[in-house]
């Protein structure tokens, strides 16, 4: 069984960088509005629709080591 305890999580402003021996087992992916984008458990971004969603990436058992980014989406045909 895989831990995702002590590892490597250094705070840099108000966000954290995920840093050594991270996978995306202990990584938890959250769109604020998945009717614009979504975001799967390997952290990869799906468009939806045009649009603006927060996306945010928080250390499994620990929701305030985590990091936000915005996605926008603009494509002419979806």
């Amino acid at each position: 069984m895989y831990s995702c305890k002590n590892k490597n999580v250094t705070k840099r402003g108000d966000n954290y960088d995920f840093l050594t021996n991270l996978d995306n087992s202990c990584i938890q992916y959250k769109s604020a509005n998945r009717n614009i984008a979504k975001i799967n458990s390997k952290g990869v971004v799906l468009p939806v629709a045009n649009g603006k969603t927060t996306i945010t990436a928080n250390l499994k058992g620990y929701p305030s080591k985590k990091v936000t980014w915005t996605v926008i989406v603009d494509v002419e045909e979806m």
